[in-house]
């Protein structure tokens, strides 16, 4: 009698839990490593931060408020630039405006041009912004 052939061994499906476990243990390590050189090389938002963003924040709200009270004036035909900007109140106590006056003035062939300009200082804190008006 001639001894019987070998079973052939099953085909290897999968991954044994050994495997996997090493498989999660690095990659925890590895996302543990980079966290921690993040959370070192990042900048740290703080209170500070939330300030100056509240401020820049005030300073375009106010600039959007201005624009909007003078485009209305200038289509409803009753814009008084010097009244608008001398009785203007910032919504938010932290703003102040500051006006000088601007002429922009251009001589071209048989036209000259001369148009008065207001420019408005909006500050906040250490934040200035700059809007210009004409009349």
């Amino acid at each position: 009698m001639t001894p019987a052939a070998p079973c052939p061994r099953r085909a290897r499906r999968g991954f044994t839990l050994v495997e996997l476990i090493v498989v999660f243990v690095v990659g925890a390590l590895l996302a543990t490593l980079v966290t921690t050189m993040a959370q070192q090389h990042m900048p740290h938002f703080g209170n500070e931060t939330a300030i100056q963003v509240d401020r820049q924040y005030d300073l375009l709200r106010e600039i959007e408020r201005l624009q909007a009270a003078y485009r209305q004036q200038l289509e409803a035909g009753t814009l008084n630039l010097n009244t608008l900007l001398s009785g203007w109140a910032p919504e938010s106590g932290a703003v102040t405006l500051a006006v000088e006056a601007h002429t922009v003035s251009d001589t071209g062939g048989t036209f000259t041009f001369s148009t008065p300009l207001r420019k408005v200082r909006f500050t906040c804190g250490d934040y200035v912004m700059y809007a210009y008006f004409a009349q």
